[in-house]
């Protein structure tokens, strides 16, 4: 018997120096980045896991569990590998922050707290009552059976730009310009465009970024296009000018107006309405009201806290070529391109919702 015994033992001690040699060899191997990463993850699973799961296995069953419990031996014997199968190692480390940034603040700008209710930033001198204004029926009428576009989105102001997707800061010499199609306002209309379109709702999207040449010159430049587009489609009831803003708080900082809904991050809007309390040949612009009115209190039903206060101004803002025509600030220059992109596709299903039930 007490052969036998020996026996026994010397062989546990073979498996097990044939286990640990395994083992060594593992963590030798996967030691290695560029080879860990070059073996497909099913291959590292493999020899992390299974063939040394089999190994004990087998020499369990080969001698009796007198000499160990397979739980506790497998408890005892931890696996740890410095080369993780699936991580990438040529970015071990995230992209360093520059030095002097200014980080952004977040803000909800929406006005109220617990129920949303309809304000006005009204810059006029005009009394208005934007509850007086709500109402069930459009001013105008859309074209509901044609083909044309009814809808036009175009941006006096283009080339306005925001932060890159997960970045919250930006440097001292930032412009928050860009010509960049895919940073700026023409991708938030983009989204807008493409929204209203599958929802069946004819629209053109004017891609022209009309402060890039001159500044001073955008909204001249913006109101000829706009004659043009409506020469062209006498269907256009809408004129939609995409801007973004830029709030600075009293310490100077950026601040972005956001929200959340459903966990992810998006830009807050504000509408703008023009007048003609500045001298602008413009008398129907309680027509845009009513109209910004109706999609505000839509977006309060809705998606309460995304819309900032209605707010009126003293000039056109090119708004008396349309009956149904208004600014659309998304966003500030501090939220990031892909929350002023969900914006849009928030404020979207707002005005289809409108167009549809209430045209």
């Amino acid at each position: 018997m007490l052969r036998i015994r020996r026996i026994q033992r010397q062989k546990l001690m073979r498996t097990g120096c044939a286990v640990l040699c395994v083992t060594a060899f593992m963590v030798a191997v996967l030691s290695v980045p560029a080879v860990a990463k070059a073996l497909p993850d099913t291959v590292c699973s493999l020899l992390a896991a299974q063939v040394m799961k089999d190994e004990y296995a087998r020499m369990f069953k080969e001698f009796s569990s007198q000499y160990v419990r397979p739980e506790s031996y497998i408890q005892c014997v931890p696996i740890s590998l410095s080369a993780v199968p699936g991580y990438d190692y040529e970015e071990e480390t995230p992209p360093a922050i520059p030095d002097g940034v200014e980080f952004v603040s977040g803000r909800d700008l929406c006005g109220y707290t617990d129920t949303p209710s309809l304000l006005l930033s009204n810059r006029t001198n005009f009394n208005i009552d934007l509850n007086a204004l709500a109402t069930d029926k459009l001013p105008f009428s859309f074209d509901t059976e044609t083909d044309s576009p009814v809808v036009l989105i175009l941006h006096t102001h283009g080339t306005e730009s925001y932060l890159p997707k997960g970045v919250n800061y930006y440097t001292p010499d930032s412009t928050f310009r860009s010509t960049d199609i895919t940073q700026n306002v023409v991708s938030v209309g983009k989204v807008l465009a493409d929204a209203l379109n599958a929802a069946g709702i004819p629209t053109v999207h004017d891609t022209t970024m009309y402060d890039e040449i001159s500044y001073n010159a955008a909204y001249t430049n913006s109101r000829n296009a706009a004659r043009r587009w409506i020469e062209q489609y006498p269907t256009i009831k809408c004129v939609i000018d995409l801007h973004r803003d830029a709030i600075v708080n009293a310490d100077g900082e950026n601040v972005k107006p956001v929200t959340d809904f459903a966990g992810v991050s998006t830009a807050q809007l504000m509408l703008v309405v023009g007048t003609d309390d500045a001298g602008a040949n413009h008398p129907n612009w309680k027509t845009n009201l009513t109209f910004a009115t109706m999609l505000q209190k839509q977006a309060n039903d809705d998606f309460p806290h995304l819309m900032r206060p209605v707010n009126l101004r003293q000039a056109s803002f090119n708004q008396q070529l349309a009956s149904g025509s208004f600014l659309l600030e998304v966003g500030s220059c501090a939220n990031t391109v892909d929350e002023a992109q969900e914006a849009a596709k928030l404020f979207a299903r707002i005005f289809i919702k409108v167009y549809y039930e209430q045209n």
